[in-house]
């Protein structure tokens, strides 16, 4: 179902040029700085898991959009782009989902 989903065509680079949507880059900021750390009060762990499960989600769509990070917009990161991602990290880099319940 999900490699389904995923097959779903890429928007091109001239389309997120155009666009008027919200960088993706100041609102992932916001989410560590305010939402993370502030709000949430998390630990340096997982502020440190956060971050490299996000570096990897923006080097991913980096490839795929042939687009700089600090380009990127949050209609970037829509299900499809998610899914693929997921699948990249299931197929290339051998990563799995686990429950640590």
């Amino acid at each position: 179902m999900r490699q389904l989903i995923a097959s779903v065509s890429i928007p091109t680079k001239e389309a997120n040029l155009n666009d008027s949507a919200p960088l993706l880059g100041p609102l992932l900021q916001h989410f560590f700085a305010e939402h993370l750390l502030r709000q949430r009060s998390v630990s340096p762990q997982t502020v440190a898991s956060y971050r490299d499960i996000f570096r990897l989600l923006l080097e991913f769509l980096r490839n795929e959009y042939q687009l700089e990070p600090a380009a990127l917009r949050i209609t970037n990161l829509d299900a499809p782009s998610v899914l693929r991602f997921l699948d990249h990290l299931e197929l290339k880099r051998r990563n799995s989902a686990f429950a640590d319940h």
